[in-house]
């Protein structure tokens, strides 16, 4: 009989078998330079193991760079530049991205390998505290995030490569041209000028540097909501993001934690237009002004597919009331006259607190039935409550709009 040394996990305690796979995988995490990763990495592709045990690598991946990510958020900070530890960390889960890359067939695998890494990396760059916020380059995550939709979704894979090219803008905006990001951009035929999207980037970046924005800086979804909604703009993008319910998790947290008045009512926006944008069939456009009001975000509903959502109509009319108090009859009052005046039908109020009132009594409550009964708009309220639900992901905002308009509609 064979003896078999039985080895430990050190993050999670779990025990596997010598020469199995787990074991390839923790010699290969705790290569001490790229030369070992290399070799070590030999071990996965000699056969079909790595494909078949896809996931459980990148779980460990994932887990044992979570792990460290205090440590090399600290290192950062201490060092002002990308430390040892990090590099080699970036490169133990690009060569597996690499080597992916070769054959289009498993760009499936690329797409959730540098998915994860994106993850990890926003963990490194702010883990659990508000200061000392060090941003990482993470161009070439986005820029293969991108490659691996070239082939199924190429309007997703063009966002991609501009929010590749804003991380290249943010971290040289002199060599940004030169980037890979910028050309595939050129290539696809994404941008109008360049110059002009260059122009823009500058001052919103600029206007963040001021503001000390780092969590929108940091994350270039962000920045690319706030270019997309411009009514300006003429970006040849589709306006579409790929969800991230931890992403959008983060953003909701950083929302309520937010003490300057203009960041914070900003967050609470951005957080209503990444759900739209990553629900697909919503065109939005930000801070729009008419004769009788200036609108948070407009909506453009372009969903053909689903009878119940068209019946929101062709313009839906959104709010953001990030306030630390019920919402009044009196906010209430003024957003349905802003719906009536635009001639929607629905208006969408997105706040940190529910109504005041209970559905079927007064107060803010009352406002929104009087609003059906007498002018037949209907007023959707989204609250704490209901973004928890969506980014644990038990429902869809397009679920949970149906939902509440049927709620709204027939007194339910």
């Amino acid at each position: 009989m064979t003896n078999t040394n039985i080895n430990k996990c050190s993050v999670t305690g779990s025990t596997y078998d010598e020469n199995s796979f787990s074991d390839k995988v923790h010699k290969y995490i705790k290569s001490l330079n790229s030369e070992q990763l290399e070799y070590n990495f030999k071990k996965f592709t000699d056969n079909e193991d790595l494909f078949k045990w896809f996931s459980g690598l990148v779980w460990e991946l994932q887990i044992h760079s979570d792990a460290n990510s205090k440590d090399l958020h600290k290192k950062f900070v201490d060092k002002g530049y990308e430390p040892e530890e990090y590099s080699l960390m970036y490169r133990m889960w690009d060569i597996i991205g690499q080597y992916l890359l070769q054959d289009p067939r498993y760009f499936s695998f690329v797409f959730e390998l540098y998915k994860k890494l994106l993850g990890v990396a926003r963990n490194v760059q702010k883990p659990n505290n508000r200061f000392n916020f060090f941003r990482i380059h993470k161009g070439g995550i986005y820029h293969n995030l991108a490659i691996s939709k070239l082939n199924d979704d190429k309007e997703l894979s063009k966002v991609l490569f501009f929010l590749a090219f804003i991380e290249d803008f943010i971290s040289d905006r002199d060599n940004c041209r030169n980037t890979p990001a910028y050309k595939n951009l050129k290539l696809l035929n994404a941008l109008s000028d360049g110059e002009e999207e260059i122009k823009s980037l500058k001052k919103i970046v600029d206007d963040l540097n001021r503001k000390q924005a780092n969590f929108e800086l940091s994350n270039p979804e962000l920045i690319f909501l706030k270019l997309i909604g411009q009514s300006n703009t003429n970006l040849k993008l589709k306006q579409t993001l790929n969800w991230d319910n931890i992403f959008c998790k983060k953003l909701f947290e950083e929302a309520l934690k937010e003490q300057n008045k203009n960041l914070k009512g900003s967050y609470f926006e951005m957080l209503a237009s990444y759900l739209f944008i990553t629900s697909q069939g919503f065109d939005l456009s930000n801070n729009t002004h008419s004769l009788h009001s200036e609108n948070d975000i407009r909506v453009r509903n372009l969903i053909t597919d689903d009878p119940l959502l068209e019946l929101l109509g062709r313009y839906i009319l959104v709010e953001c009331k990030n306030l630390s108090k019920k919402i009044s009859s009196t906010i209430v009052k003024k957003f349905a006259s802003n719906v009536r005046f635009a001639n929607c039908d629905v208006g969408i109020l997105f706040s940190k607190e529910p109504l005041t009132g209970k559905q079927g009594n007064s107060d803010a409550w009352y406002v929104v039935r009087m609003s059906y009964h007498r002018d037949n708009i209907i007023l959707i309220a989204i609250s704490n409550s209901d973004i928890k639900d969506l980014y644990d992901e038990k429902t869809s905002l397009r679920e949970l709009l149906k939902t509440k308009y049927e709620d709204i509609r027939f007194d339910q």
